[in-house]
Protein backbone atom coordinates (compact mmCIF):
# COMPACT_ATOMS: atom_id res chain seq x y z
CA UNK A 1 0.00 0.00 0.00
CA UNK A 2 1.33 3.46 -0.81
CA UNK A 3 0.22 7.06 -1.00
CA UNK A 4 -0.73 6.66 -4.67
CA UNK A 5 -3.60 4.35 -3.69
CA UNK A 6 -5.64 7.48 -2.93
CA UNK A 7 -6.78 8.50 -6.39
CA UNK A 8 -7.96 11.85 -7.64
CA UNK A 9 -6.83 14.15 -4.83
CA UNK A 10 -3.34 14.95 -6.06
CA UNK A 11 -3.31 18.60 -5.04
CA UNK A 12 -4.29 17.79 -1.46
CA UNK A 13 -1.84 14.88 -1.27
CA UNK A 14 1.00 17.04 -2.53
CA UNK A 15 0.28 19.79 -0.02
CA UNK A 16 0.08 17.32 2.85
CA UNK A 17 3.30 15.44 2.25
CA UNK A 18 5.20 18.56 1.18
CA UNK A 19 4.54 19.88 4.66
CA UNK A 20 6.04 16.69 6.10
CA UNK A 21 9.16 16.91 3.92
CA UNK A 22 9.65 20.58 4.83
CA UNK A 23 8.96 19.89 8.51
CA UNK A 24 6.05 22.33 8.48
CA UNK A 25 3.27 20.29 10.03
CA UNK A 26 0.18 22.04 11.37
CA UNK A 27 -1.32 21.27 14.75
CA UNK A 28 -4.70 20.31 13.32
CA UNK A 29 -6.03 19.12 9.94
CA UNK A 30 -9.66 18.69 8.91
CA UNK A 31 -10.35 16.48 5.89
CA UNK A 32 -13.91 17.00 4.69
CA UNK A 33 -15.70 14.99 2.02
CA UNK A 34 -18.75 12.87 1.33
CA UNK A 35 -19.01 9.40 2.81
CA UNK A 36 -16.88 7.18 0.59
CA UNK A 37 -14.80 10.02 -0.83
CA UNK A 38 -11.55 8.53 0.48
CA UNK A 39 -10.87 10.88 3.39
CA UNK A 40 -10.24 8.07 5.90
CA UNK A 41 -7.82 6.37 3.52
CA UNK A 42 -6.10 9.69 2.95
CA UNK A 43 -5.85 10.26 6.71
CA UNK A 44 -4.33 6.80 7.18
CA UNK A 45 -1.73 7.28 4.48
CA UNK A 46 -0.91 10.77 5.72
CA UNK A 47 -0.19 9.19 9.11
CA UNK A 48 2.03 6.62 7.38
CA UNK A 49 3.91 9.32 5.51
CA UNK A 50 4.55 11.24 8.73
CA UNK A 51 5.80 8.12 10.53
CA UNK A 52 7.63 6.42 7.64
CA UNK A 53 11.40 5.91 8.09
CA UNK A 54 12.18 5.39 4.40
CA UNK A 55 10.30 8.08 2.46
CA UNK A 56 11.02 7.67 -1.26
CA UNK A 57 9.51 9.56 -4.20
CA UNK A 58 7.36 11.53 -1.77
CA UNK A 59 5.40 8.46 -0.63
CA UNK A 60 5.55 6.23 2.45
CA UNK A 61 7.49 3.05 1.70
CA UNK A 62 4.81 0.78 3.13
CA UNK A 63 7.47 -1.70 4.24
CA UNK A 64 9.28 -0.24 7.25
CA UNK A 65 8.23 -1.12 10.78
CA UNK A 66 6.51 2.28 11.21
CA UNK A 67 4.43 1.88 8.03
CA UNK A 68 3.40 -1.65 8.92
CA UNK A 69 2.27 -0.51 12.34
CA UNK A 70 0.29 2.39 10.87
CA UNK A 71 -1.48 0.24 8.29
CA UNK A 72 -2.30 -2.41 10.90
CA UNK A 73 -3.68 0.29 13.25
CA UNK A 74 -1.31 -0.51 16.10
CA UNK A 75 1.23 2.31 16.02
CA UNK A 76 1.81 3.36 19.66
CA UNK A 77 1.99 7.07 18.79
CA UNK A 78 -1.29 7.23 16.86
CA UNK A 79 -4.48 7.52 18.91
CA UNK A 80 -7.83 6.87 17.23
CA UNK A 81 -10.78 8.56 18.90
CA UNK A 82 -14.06 6.85 18.02
CA UNK A 83 -17.58 6.37 19.33
CA UNK A 84 -18.09 3.90 22.12
CA UNK A 85 -20.05 0.77 21.20
CA UNK A 86 -23.74 1.53 20.95
CA UNK A 87 -23.24 5.30 21.07
CA UNK A 88 -24.16 7.70 18.26
CA UNK A 89 -21.86 10.48 19.42
CA UNK A 90 -18.36 10.98 20.81
CA UNK A 91 -18.92 12.29 24.30
CA UNK A 92 -16.75 14.54 26.42
CA UNK A 93 -15.60 11.59 28.57
CA UNK A 94 -14.05 9.96 25.49
CA UNK A 95 -12.13 13.16 24.70
CA UNK A 96 -10.88 13.39 28.27
CA UNK A 97 -9.82 9.73 28.43
CA UNK A 98 -8.39 9.35 24.92
CA UNK A 99 -6.99 12.81 24.25
CA UNK A 100 -6.53 15.06 27.25
CA UNK A 101 -5.12 12.32 29.48
CA UNK A 102 -2.65 11.19 26.80
CA UNK A 103 -1.65 14.25 24.85
CA UNK A 104 1.08 15.40 27.21
CA UNK A 105 2.80 12.01 27.20
CA UNK A 106 5.62 12.30 24.69
CA UNK A 107 5.78 9.96 21.67
CA UNK A 108 7.16 6.51 22.45
CA UNK A 109 8.92 5.62 19.18
CA UNK A 110 8.29 8.44 16.70
CA UNK A 111 8.96 12.16 16.59
CA UNK A 112 5.26 13.00 16.65
CA UNK A 113 2.06 11.89 18.26
CA UNK A 114 -1.03 11.92 16.03
CA UNK A 115 -4.64 12.10 17.25
CA UNK A 116 -7.04 10.85 14.57
CA UNK A 117 -10.78 11.48 14.92
CA UNK A 118 -12.74 9.72 12.14
CA UNK A 119 -16.35 10.87 11.71
CA UNK A 120 -15.68 14.01 13.70
CA UNK A 121 -19.26 15.12 13.03
CA UNK A 122 -20.09 12.70 15.87
CA UNK A 123 -18.40 15.00 18.38
CA UNK A 124 -20.93 16.67 20.66
CA UNK A 125 -20.66 20.41 21.26
CA UNK A 126 -19.40 19.70 24.76
CA UNK A 127 -16.72 17.31 23.50
CA UNK A 128 -15.64 19.80 20.83
CA UNK A 129 -15.24 22.46 23.49
CA UNK A 130 -13.13 20.05 25.54
CA UNK A 131 -11.04 19.33 22.45
CA UNK A 132 -10.68 23.05 21.82
CA UNK A 133 -8.74 23.46 25.06
CA UNK A 134 -5.90 21.30 23.73
CA UNK A 135 -6.18 22.62 20.17
CA UNK A 136 -5.48 26.13 21.43
CA UNK A 137 -2.10 25.23 22.92
CA UNK A 138 -1.14 21.66 21.98
CA UNK A 139 2.32 20.24 22.66
CA UNK A 140 4.63 20.92 19.71
CA UNK A 141 4.93 17.21 18.93
CA UNK A 142 1.17 16.67 18.43
CA UNK A 143 -0.95 16.80 15.26
CA UNK A 144 -4.70 16.26 15.03
CA UNK A 145 -6.41 14.79 11.95
CA UNK A 146 -10.20 15.03 11.87
CA UNK A 147 -12.32 13.58 9.07
CA UNK A 148 -15.83 14.92 8.60
CA UNK A 149 -18.50 14.92 5.90
CA UNK A 150 -18.94 18.68 6.15
CA UNK A 151 -16.58 21.05 7.93
CA UNK A 152 -19.58 23.19 8.86
CA UNK A 153 -20.65 20.41 11.24
CA UNK A 154 -17.74 21.38 13.50
CA UNK A 155 -17.65 24.46 15.74
CA UNK A 156 -16.13 27.52 14.10
CA UNK A 157 -13.70 27.78 16.98
CA UNK A 158 -12.38 24.29 16.14
CA UNK A 159 -12.13 25.11 12.44
CA UNK A 160 -10.30 28.37 13.12
CA UNK A 161 -7.49 26.37 14.70
CA UNK A 162 -7.30 23.84 11.87
CA UNK A 163 -6.31 23.66 8.22
CA UNK A 164 -9.27 22.42 6.19
CA UNK A 165 -8.88 20.31 3.04
CA UNK A 166 -11.97 19.53 0.97
CA UNK A 167 -12.06 16.29 -1.02
CA UNK A 168 -14.09 16.99 -4.14
CA UNK A 169 -15.79 14.35 -6.33
CA UNK A 170 -13.40 12.64 -8.74
CA UNK A 171 -13.96 11.84 -12.43
CA UNK A 172 -15.95 8.80 -13.58
CA UNK A 173 -12.76 7.35 -15.06
CA UNK A 174 -11.12 7.43 -11.64
CA UNK A 175 -14.22 5.94 -9.96
CA UNK A 176 -14.36 3.12 -12.52
CA UNK A 177 -10.65 2.39 -12.04
CA UNK A 178 -11.10 2.16 -8.27
CA UNK A 179 -14.19 -0.05 -8.55
CA UNK A 180 -12.41 -2.45 -10.89
CA UNK A 181 -9.38 -2.68 -8.61
CA UNK A 182 -11.40 -3.10 -5.42
CA UNK A 183 -13.81 -5.73 -6.80
CA UNK A 184 -11.27 -7.74 -8.80
CA UNK A 185 -13.53 -8.98 -11.61
CA UNK A 186 -16.54 -9.90 -9.43
CA UNK A 187 -18.99 -7.75 -11.37
CA UNK A 188 -20.14 -7.35 -14.97
CA UNK A 189 -19.21 -4.25 -16.96
CA UNK A 190 -22.87 -3.18 -16.92
CA UNK A 191 -22.94 -3.37 -13.11
CA UNK A 192 -19.67 -1.43 -12.85
CA UNK A 193 -20.98 1.18 -15.28
CA UNK A 194 -24.18 1.73 -13.27
CA UNK A 195 -22.26 1.88 -9.98
CA UNK A 196 -19.83 4.40 -11.51
CA UNK A 197 -22.65 6.66 -12.68
CA UNK A 198 -24.51 6.26 -9.39
CA UNK A 199 -21.39 7.12 -7.36
CA UNK A 200 -21.40 10.75 -8.50
CA UNK A 201 -17.65 11.03 -8.15
CA UNK A 202 -17.55 9.32 -4.73
CA UNK A 203 -15.88 5.90 -5.11
CA UNK A 204 -17.07 4.55 -1.76
CA UNK A 205 -20.68 5.09 -2.79
CA UNK A 206 -20.16 2.92 -5.87
CA UNK A 207 -18.50 0.21 -3.78
CA UNK A 208 -21.35 0.31 -1.29
CA UNK A 209 -24.02 -0.56 -3.81
CA UNK A 210 -21.90 -3.28 -5.45
CA UNK A 211 -21.17 -4.95 -2.13
CA UNK A 212 -24.68 -4.59 -0.71
CA UNK A 213 -26.38 -7.96 -1.20
CA UNK A 214 -29.77 -6.26 -0.99
CA UNK A 215 -28.88 -3.73 -3.69
CA UNK A 216 -31.22 -5.03 -6.42
CA UNK A 217 -34.15 -5.40 -4.04
CA UNK A 218 -33.64 -1.96 -2.45
CA UNK A 219 -33.24 -0.32 -5.84
CA UNK A 220 -36.48 -1.86 -7.16
CA UNK A 221 -38.52 -1.24 -4.00
CA UNK A 222 -37.33 2.35 -3.61
CA UNK A 223 -38.34 3.07 -7.19
CA UNK A 224 -41.74 1.46 -6.71
CA UNK A 225 -42.45 3.45 -3.55
CA UNK A 226 -41.21 6.77 -4.94
CA UNK A 227 -43.23 6.45 -8.15
CA UNK A 228 -46.33 5.67 -6.05
CA UNK A 229 -46.12 9.19 -4.61
CA UNK A 230 -46.63 10.84 -7.99
CA UNK A 231 -50.25 12.00 -8.06
CA UNK A 232 -51.29 10.00 -4.97
CA UNK A 233 -50.93 11.24 -1.37
CA UNK A 234 -52.30 8.00 0.08
CA UNK A 235 -48.93 6.30 -0.54
CA UNK A 236 -47.22 8.14 2.33
CA UNK A 237 -47.98 5.55 5.03
CA UNK A 238 -46.62 2.67 2.94
CA UNK A 239 -43.37 4.51 2.24
CA UNK A 240 -43.03 5.51 5.88
CA UNK A 241 -43.24 1.83 6.85
CA UNK A 242 -40.69 0.94 4.15
CA UNK A 243 -38.20 3.53 5.43
CA UNK A 244 -38.69 2.35 9.01
CA UNK A 245 -38.26 -1.32 8.10
CA UNK A 246 -35.12 -0.52 6.10
CA UNK A 247 -33.66 2.00 8.54
CA UNK A 248 -30.25 0.28 8.41
CA UNK A 249 -30.13 0.95 4.65
CA UNK A 250 -31.45 4.49 4.79
CA UNK A 251 -28.32 6.10 3.31
CA UNK A 252 -28.46 4.06 0.12
CA UNK A 253 -32.25 4.48 -0.12
CA UNK A 254 -31.88 8.26 0.08
CA UNK A 255 -29.27 8.15 -2.67
CA UNK A 256 -31.59 6.05 -4.85
CA UNK A 257 -34.41 8.56 -4.34
CA UNK A 258 -32.14 11.44 -5.31
CA UNK A 259 -30.95 9.61 -8.44
CA UNK A 260 -34.54 8.84 -9.49
CA UNK A 261 -35.66 12.44 -8.95
CA UNK A 262 -32.64 13.64 -10.93
CA UNK A 263 -33.49 11.23 -13.75
CA UNK A 264 -37.14 12.33 -13.74
CA UNK A 265 -35.98 15.94 -14.16
CA UNK A 266 -33.66 14.95 -17.01
CA UNK A 267 -36.54 13.20 -18.77
CA UNK A 268 -38.69 16.28 -18.22
CA UNK A 269 -35.94 18.38 -19.83
CA UNK A 270 -35.66 16.02 -22.80
CA UNK A 271 -32.21 14.71 -21.81
CA UNK A 272 -32.90 10.99 -21.53
CA UNK A 273 -29.38 10.19 -22.72
CA UNK A 274 -28.07 11.34 -19.32
CA UNK A 275 -30.41 9.15 -17.27
CA UNK A 276 -28.67 6.70 -14.90
CA UNK A 277 -31.62 4.40 -14.07
CA UNK A 278 -32.38 3.50 -17.68
CA UNK A 279 -34.38 0.41 -16.68
CA UNK A 280 -36.96 2.80 -15.17
CA UNK A 281 -37.32 4.93 -18.27
CA UNK A 282 -41.03 4.09 -18.81
CA UNK A 283 -41.94 5.01 -15.20
CA UNK A 284 -39.79 8.12 -15.42
CA UNK A 285 -41.58 9.29 -18.57
CA UNK A 286 -45.04 8.56 -17.18
CA UNK A 287 -44.55 10.16 -13.79
CA UNK A 288 -42.43 13.15 -14.76
CA UNK A 289 -45.33 14.21 -17.00
CA UNK A 290 -47.50 14.61 -13.90
CA UNK A 291 -45.36 17.32 -12.29
CA UNK A 292 -43.42 20.45 -13.16
CA UNK A 293 -39.67 20.97 -13.28
CA UNK A 294 -40.04 23.15 -10.18
CA UNK A 295 -41.76 20.29 -8.32
CA UNK A 296 -38.87 17.94 -9.07
CA UNK A 297 -36.20 20.45 -8.06
CA UNK A 298 -38.04 21.21 -4.81
CA UNK A 299 -38.46 17.48 -4.14
CA UNK A 300 -34.72 16.93 -4.37
CA UNK A 301 -34.14 19.81 -1.96
CA UNK A 302 -36.58 18.23 0.51
CA UNK A 303 -34.75 14.90 0.39
CA UNK A 304 -31.36 16.58 0.78
CA UNK A 305 -32.68 18.45 3.82
CA UNK A 306 -33.88 15.11 5.24
CA UNK A 307 -30.43 13.62 4.66
CA UNK A 308 -28.84 16.53 6.53
CA UNK A 309 -31.24 16.14 9.45
CA UNK A 310 -30.32 12.47 9.81
CA UNK A 311 -26.64 13.39 9.74
CA UNK A 312 -27.32 15.68 12.68
CA UNK A 313 -29.04 12.82 14.53
CA UNK A 314 -32.58 14.19 14.22
CA UNK A 315 -35.40 11.86 15.30
CA UNK A 316 -35.74 9.29 12.54
CA UNK A 317 -39.52 8.84 12.60
CA UNK A 318 -40.42 12.52 12.82
CA UNK A 319 -37.84 13.52 10.18
CA UNK A 320 -39.02 10.76 7.83
CA UNK A 321 -42.70 11.68 8.15
CA UNK A 322 -41.96 15.37 7.68
CA UNK A 323 -39.95 14.61 4.54
CA UNK A 324 -42.62 12.33 3.08
CA UNK A 325 -45.46 14.79 3.68
CA UNK A 326 -43.51 17.58 2.00
CA UNK A 327 -42.50 15.28 -0.84
CA UNK A 328 -46.09 14.19 -1.30
CA UNK A 329 -47.21 17.83 -1.56
CA UNK A 330 -44.75 18.37 -4.41
CA UNK A 331 -45.36 15.14 -6.33
CA UNK A 332 -49.11 14.68 -5.94
CA UNK A 333 -50.15 17.98 -7.50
Amino acid sequence: MDFNSVYGHDLIKNRLFKGVIENKLFNSYVLEGDKGSGKKTLALEFCAFIMCKNKENMVPCGECDACRKVFSFNHPDIIYVEKENGKKTIGVDVIRDSVINNIYVKPLVADRKIIVIPEAESLTEQSQNALLKVLEEPPEYVSFILTVQKASMLLQTVLSRSVVFSLMPVSEDVVLKILKEKTNGKFLDTELSFATSFAGGVPGKGLEILENEDFSRLYAETGKHLFSLFGKKSAVSAIEKYLTDEKDNIDIIIDFILILLRDALLVKLGQENLVISKNNIFELRKNSAKVTEKNLVKSSEIVLDYKEKLRRNAGFLSASLDMLLKLSDELSV
